[in-house]
């Protein structure tokens, strides 16, 4: 009887810890949701200010913008235009206006996705909340968007690893969420095409290494094509 309580009271000890990181869990994940949701509202906000035209004059108290909206339109029109050609510098000049203005760092990601266009702004909306939680993750997936972009993320889901402060289960949402970035860039869209995108990353690995970065370059629809 002894053992048996014993075992009841672990087994309930398991579940009590199972349910607290669930709750914690659940309550990053729709922290991370509100501020996507707030990156969002920005957008959406310039793009009617734009549409309406950003130099009217509002009459009476109607309408009147908030102070953060003010310091959002201030703060955007002193970024530049995003330049795909220059990503890279384009970054370190919005990095240098921001020290120079002292924007905080939380508003970084917000004032730069109301810049993105073409490349950049597919992969930011294909990005989730939690990626958004980082400048410097958003900055890298941005920046990886104008390399090759099935070998990047191939790259990032094969070197990924637990992050500091990440549970199990996130490190195991966010490895998920590269994986089907990875998939989709490769335009898999059956379950031949995947078995051929797997067989094929291990046939480039097998290669001799001079022939590694040829074979990933040329990138081969079918492994009969690599083989020949």
């Amino acid at each position: 009887m002894e053992l048996e309580a014993r075992k009841i009271e672990a087994e309930e000890r398991r579940e009590a810890r199972r349910l607290e990181a669930e709750e914690r869990n659940e309550a990053r994940r729709l922290d991370l949701e509100v501020r996507k949701l707030e990156v969002e509202k920005h957008r959406d906000f310039e793009w009617e200010r734009s549409r309406l035209g950003a130099n009217s004059t509002h009459k009476g108290g109607e309408g009147e913008e908030s102070t953060v909206e003010r310091q959002m339109v201030r703060s955007l029109q002193l970024i530049p235009d995003f330049d795909e050609q220059k990503v890279a510098e384009w970054f370190r000049r919005f990095e240098k206006k921001a020290a120079e203005f002292g924007w905080q760092g939380e508003r970084w990601v917000g004032l730069v996705a109301n810049k993105l266009k073409g490349r950049a702004l597919e992969a930011y909306d294909n990005m989730s909340a939690e990626d958004l939680e980082s400048y410097e993750d958003f900055k890298a997936d941005i920046l990886r968007a104008y390399e090759l972009r099935p070998e990047a993320y191939r790259q990032k889901f094969r070197g990924g690893k637990k992050r500091p402060g990440d549970s199990y289960l996130e490190c195991a949402r966010h490895l998920e969420q590269v994986f089907k970035r990875w998939i989709r860039s490769e335009e898999v869209d059956s379950q031949r095409a995947l078995e051929e995108l797997m067989v094929m990353e291990q046939f480039i690995n097998a290669a001799d290494k001079e022939l590694v970065p040829l074979l990933r370059e040329k990138r081969f629809k079918t492994l009969k094509e690599a083989a020949t």
